[in-house]
């Protein structure tokens, strides 16, 4: 089974506020590895699929809530940096991290619409 890469671990949310514009920008322009990206791609259309083990499954539930656990972070940095840029943008409709896993389009093919599991 392939583990997760262990990326650099990011404050919690409540530390965020304490951290610098530049590293808040960090945080919220980060993007998931491409091998992260990849393995969760295909975990979610093995699944679509029933051919996931029991292994397989596990790691999917491990993936899917550490990238939905960054895309919850990425979004309050961008929302914190957002908020010392212009105190009304805070207040903006901002990107749901919804938008993080590729689904599988009902033909069978992953398609580019985003949703999370």
């Amino acid at each position: 089974m392939n583990e997760p890469a262990t990326p650099e671990p990011l404050p919690p949310a409540a530390e965020l506020a304490a951290l610098s514009d530049a590293d808040l920008a960090a945080i919220a322009h980060s993007e998931l590895s491409p091998g992260d990206a990849t393995r969760l791609q295909w975990l979610l259309e093995e699944n679509a699929d029933n051919a996931l083990t029991t292994s397989e499954r596990a790691e999917l539930v491990a993936r899917a809530g550490a990238a939905e656990q960054f895309a919850r972070r990425k979004e309050h940095a961008a929302q914190l940096l957002a908020a010392r840029r212009s105190p009304a943008a805070a207040h903006s409709p901002s990107m749901s991290t919804s938008t993080l896993i590729p689904q599988r389009s009902p033909g069978g093919c992953s398609d580019r619409s985003m949703s999370t599991v």
